[in-house]
């Protein structure tokens, strides 16, 4: 058993992480390096941050308000992905959208 302190969707998120495996021991014995980190902004309503992976590839990950991530993907379809978020936050969930994409030559 542990004791979280501090914002509870970290908490939440760091138990998840625990649940599948991604102890602090596993994540130090990594070699996914951090590159850089947008820290999480109220008005931003997301955060960012950019690592390499033991391929030598670079992925950005993005968390934060599902809306924001929504328009910063130029997704079309994003209908049944409001209409879900919608139904979880007025069941008082607390909702946050994760994404990441690989960065290449191609895509800087």
């Amino acid at each position: 058993m542990y004791t979280i302190e501090g914002d509870p969707t970290d908490g939440a998120l760091t138990v998840l992480g625990h649940k599948i495996g991604l102890t602090n021991e596993v994540l130090e014995d990594s070699v996914i390096e951090a590159i850089a980190e947008l820290p999480f902004d109220s008005e931003r309503k997301y955060m960012a941050a950019l690592y390499t992976f033991p391929d030598e590839t670079m992925h950005l990950i993005i968390k934060g308000a599902p809306d924001v991530l929504l328009d910063i993907t130029g997704t079309k379809d994003t209908q049944s992905w409001e209409e879900a978020n919608q139904d979880l936050a007025e069941g008082g969930m607390r909702v946050i959208a994760q994404g990441s994409v690989e960065i290449s030559e191609e895509n800087v």
